[in-house]
């Protein structure tokens, strides 16, 4: 069932990103957040997404708004 609030494609995009431009090995990326490599993996092709837990996480590490990383200000517009 497609969720229409969330879409899993845009999560997945914008963790990849934030990786990439941090230089950050999915490894890495995982310790620093403290969840599994497989997560991240798992969240970068879109299988699943993180959990509010999780995107806070993610938010605090990268410095970015919740409605950035999971793409809902691209959908108020």
């Amino acid at each position: 069932m497609e969720n229409k609030f969330l879409n899993v494609a845009i999560i997945a995009g914008n963790v990849h990103q934030l990786r990439q431009a941090a230089n950050l090995s999915q490894s890495e990326l995982a310790k620093l957040i403290h969840v599994s490599k497989s997560s991240i993996n798992a969240w970068e092709r879109g299988h699943t997404y993180p959990n509010l837990i999780n995107v806070l996480s993610i938010c605090n590490y990268f410095k970015v708004k919740v409605d950035d990383l999971i793409g809902v200000s691209s959908m108020k517009s």
